[in-house]
């Protein structure tokens, strides 16, 4: 049974959710690939980024691994079929025009972070593409699965306020909301906004990949597009995890299929326990 250790008697505390040993095991993978990334990342680990070793390797609940589980098959694809990638995401997004996938990134925190946001706001995944016509683009990520968005308040508000100011993109209303508390959802946006600025793209857009249902995804992405002047709401957008997922396996090559179905299996077949409500 899966268990930690509890550290005021030192005896097992068992927890449902926690594998033992999943840095050995990689039990908490779909790919063995993707468990030896993981491992990479976690050894390369730079002084900026927030991956926290023992959430992804050992909590089945995390989205932190279920994000890798997502965008390193993506990532494997990308290497063997590069021709095919871009197809599969147009799948998913065809109102975004994707006609090459320049990079796809996990837990990526633009460096040196004093040209963006100025702390350690990370991007869980992001897609970096061009369009028929040369242009590149941004497609940043949040991905949620037991977890809510975060409510705490930002560090250095000045700073957000600030780049908000700079994008052009918020209601005077909106701003005031930014300088009073920035929440997550808002330094997330913010950071893919400064990434776009800095690196002088063509557009940019935020999604919250959650599963559907989840309880504040909806609240927090409506909260945000209220204080978006109105050219401007289509940048952020929720997607339910399940439509995404389905739209991959429409194009997926045939031997990630079974990655699919893993996934659906592990994260999204909530029948599994329809027994114990």
């Amino acid at each position: 049974t899966p268990h930690t250790l509890n550290k005021e008697t030192n005896e097992p505390a068992y927890r449902g959710n926690m594998l033992v040993n999943g840095r050995k095991t990689g039990k908490n993978f779909l790919f063995p690939e993707t468990f030896e990334y993981a491992k990479k990342r976690v050894d390369e680990k730079k002084p900026e980024e927030t991956i926290e070793e023992y959430r992804l390797f050992n909590n089945l609940l995390s989205s932190m691994p279920m994000t890798f589980n997502i965008f390193h098959p993506l990532m494997m694809i990308k290497e063997k079929y590069p021709d095919q990638i871009a197809w599969i995401l147009d799948g998913v997004f065809p109102e975004l025009s994707i006609e090459h996938v320049d990079d796809i990134l996990i837990e990526f925190i633009p460096t040196p972070i004093k040209n963006y946001t100025n702390d350690k706001t990370a991007m869980d995944a992001a897609i970096l593409y061009t369009d028929a016509e040369g242009y590149k683009y941004i497609i940043s990520f949040e991905v949620k699965y037991t977890e809510s968005l975060g409510t705490n308040v930002a560090h250095d508000k000045v700073s957000k306020y600030n780049i908000a100011l700079e994008t052009g993109l918020f209601t005077s209303l909106g701003l005031e909301k930014i300088n009073d508390c920035c929440p997550q959802i808002y330094r997330n946006f913010l950071l893919t906004e400064k990434y776009r600025m800095v690196h002088k793209l063509a557009d940019s857009y935020s999604v919250v990949l959650a599963p559907r249902g989840h309880p504040t995804t909806e609240t927090e992405v409506k909260s945000l597009r209220t204080y978006l002047k109105g050219d401007y709401k289509y940048k952020i957008r929720s997607y339910a995890l399940e439509d995404f997922m389905e739209a991959i396996y429409e194009r997926c090559p045939h031997e990630y299929l079974e990655w699919i179905g893993n996934f659906i299996n592990r994260y999204l077949y909530f029948k599994t326990i329809d027994n114990v409500k």
